[in-house]
């Protein structure tokens, strides 16, 4: 098994987006807990989420404040704009008036393939388009959907989303009680 899909990783039987020493997610069976400064926050159950999308870059560089403030600001004394850059982050819509979440998390310092994070992206935002956020809980279903979700070719966009739905209608929901 192969455990992880670019900021998603599988470490002592959660699977975590982000530096798990660091500011990081982490899936519950209850729902999304965020760890920030030291502090885990109470999971958002599963059934408030309605939207997710990962915003990560390759490498930890790319995700620094400090570039990214310093790019700004070279950018305004050019008279230019800028978007993108910042800290690493999931952003989430969440039902029932409670609106955009958006929760950070800290880097690894390995490399993320650009194209898994576009693959994990897109994985989550289905399963949450989809009501099946809770799925998300077990980490043994995750588990069978990132090794599927790796071993997809190399595809445009609009291939790689029906890829991910096939995957999703085709793998049984394993989660006990």
């Amino acid at each position: 098994m192969n455990n992880r899909l670019g900021p998603l990783e599988y470490i002592n039987g959660s699977w975590i987006i982000g530096d798990p020493n660091k500011d990081h997610l982490r899936f519950e069976q209850s729902g999304m807990s965020h760890r920030v400064g030291g502090v885990e926050e109470p999971p958002v159950p599963w059934d408030a989420f309605t939207e997710m999308e990962i915003y990560a870059v390759a490498t930890r560089l790319g995700n620094s404040k400090g570039l990214a403030k310093a790019t700004q600001i070279m950018a305004n004394l050019r008279g230019a704009s800028v978007s993108g850059g910042g800290p690493a982050h999931l952003m989430a819509h969440l039902r029932n008036g409670r609106g955009a979440w958006k929760a950070e998390f800290s880097h690894h310092a390995r490399w993320y393939p650009p194209r898994e994070i576009r693959i994990l992206s897109r994985f989550l935002g289905q399963v949450a388009e989809r009501g099946e956020a809770s799925h998300l809980g077990d980490p043994a279903w995750v588990s069978t959907v990132v090794e599927r979700l790796r071993q997809l070719p190399h595809s445009l966009p609009r291939a790689r989303k029906a890829a991910i739905k096939q995957i999703l209608d085709d793998c049984p929901l394993i989660l006990k009680g």
